[in-house]
């Protein structure tokens, strides 16, 4: 009896197994047209083992536990979850994501669904841009749109390039910007990166269809954020972090002077290097250090107010930015001013103003890296008086043994400041008497 109970239960295992390791296959297709989806993704949930549809659709799975189930994905599309229950066979149709295809996208001349959009445009949501805290949100582009090259200006407060087009951009020019259907030309400097709704970069030849020859360099289109009807939701952020740069690797004195004398030693020559230095200044001058080696403290700050009724909304926006350069001079800070409002009169009339002032302010970032890294170490920073000449040269104070001139002096008699104040006003009246004209 023992015996015939050991043998039924080995038979009850062994079905056990085989339940548990099947081998699925079948075909994944589209719920819309019914074609096959090629390079759709099959997982088993919980686990890293998968496959893709190959040119039919068709995919097998091996090794598949009976109770599994089976994940079934492909970009555009819902994903489904199908238990495998026992079966070998699972054929499914993917349905379309219909809240990607239902998407608004503003293209210029008006919004369209972006299933329905034939040229060639990128979105690029605010949230993204305000993940990098900049000055300038096309310094938050970067590596955010396939296509789009930007390269930061280096300073605070200058312009970044972008290009659209690579190489074939007209004169390497920057692209036009419009801001709430305004052309505002080719700088976006007064606007505030958390102000921004959406931006649209229109990248082919069909934005000269509605620009003209300004489209020439591509077209980027951004949309402010407007208040909503609603209860008063006011929001502050605030963000302050630090910049700096990364030290490179410096010859002091003595590793100077023998490279400098190897120079003539090789040309069958006689140094003229000159051992004043070595007196006046015996430690050597780090001058990375004296010049450069400076922590840029960047500061962003931006509230805003935004609401309305039926009849009535309006976002208003407050922000400061400040950015300070990697010497002892040198900054760039701004204030912008941002007040959307809109009034609706019926379901026919609406009229509406945005108003943008600004107040922006420079003091100029010395380029200065050069010469910290070819000044020569024996220099001392302040010349002792009784080497000072009386004529021209002695604003500068070259140093002894190359003909840079001391960035340290340069830096100190550094006095270039300007201020630029602005307003953009921007009033509209809409009239829709065909509902969808």
């Amino acid at each position: 009896m023992k015996k015939q109970f050991l043998i039924v239960c080995l038979l009850l295992l062994s079905l056990c197994s085989y339940a548990q390791t099947l081998t699925v296959k079948g075909t994944v297709t589209s719920a819309s047209d019914k074609e096959p989806m090629i390079g759709a993704t099959v997982q088993i949930k919980g686990t890293g083992n998968g496959s893709i549809t190959g040119l039919d659709g068709d995919y097998i799975l091996t090794n598949v536990s009976s109770n599994a189930v089976l994940v079934f994905s492909s970009i555009g599309f819902d994903t489904q979850e199908i238990p495998v229950n026992g079966k070998t066979v699972i054929n499914v149709e993917l349905k379309e994501a219909t809240e990607l295809l239902e998407e608004v996208v503003v293209i210029g001349y008006g919004t369209v669904k972006k299933s329905d959009l034939t040229s060639s445009i990128s979105t690029v949501k605010g949230e993204e841009i305000t993940q990098t805290v900049t000055g300038n949100a096309m310094d938050a582009l970067q590596g955010k749109v396939n296509g789009v090259q930007v390269a930061s200006g280096g300073g605070p407060g200058t312009t970044p390039k972008v290009l659209i087009r690579g190489v074939t951009t007209v004169n390497g020019s920057n692209p036009l910007y419009v801001v709430d259907g305004m052309p505002v030309g080719d700088n976006i400097n007064f606007l505030n990166s958390n102000d921004i709704e959406s931006m649209e970069v229109l990248k082919d030849a069909s934005a000269a269809a509605i620009y003209g020859t300004r489209a020439s360099n591509g077209v980027i289109l951004i949309t402010t954020k407007k208040g909503k009807a609603g209860k008063t939701n006011i929001n502050f952020t605030t963000s302050v972090g630090f910049q700096t740069i990364a030290k490179p690797k410096m010859a002091n004195a003595s590793e100077y002077k023998e490279v400098y004398n190897k120079r003539y030693t090789n040309d069958g020559s006689t140094s003229n290097w000159n051992d004043t230095g070595a007196t006046t200044n015996p430690g050597g001058t780090d001058w990375w250090d004296t010049v450069v080696n400076k922590t840029a403290l960047v500061q962003n700050y931006a509230l805003s107010v935004a609401g309305g009724t039926d009849k009535l909304v309006y976002n208003f926006s407050l922000g400061y930015y400040r950015n300070n350069s990697q010497f002892d001079v040198g900054y760039w800070d701004k204030i912008n001013i941002r007040l959307n409002t809109e009034y609706t009169f019926n379901k026919y009339v609406k009229m509406g103003v945005d108003i943008a002032p600004r107040m922006e302010s420079w003091e100029d970032t010395p380029d200065q890296f050069s010469s910290a890294m070819s000044m020569d170490p024996t220099t001392p920073v302040f010349k002792p008086e009784s080497e000072w000449v009386d004529n021209v040269y002695n604003n500068y104070q070259r140093s002894y043994n190359n003909q840079t001139w001391n960035p340290a002096a340069s830096i100190a008699r550094s006095n270039s400041n300007s201020r630029e104040m602005g307003a953009i006003l921007n009033a509209y009246l809409q009239v829709n008497p065909i509902q969808k004209l």
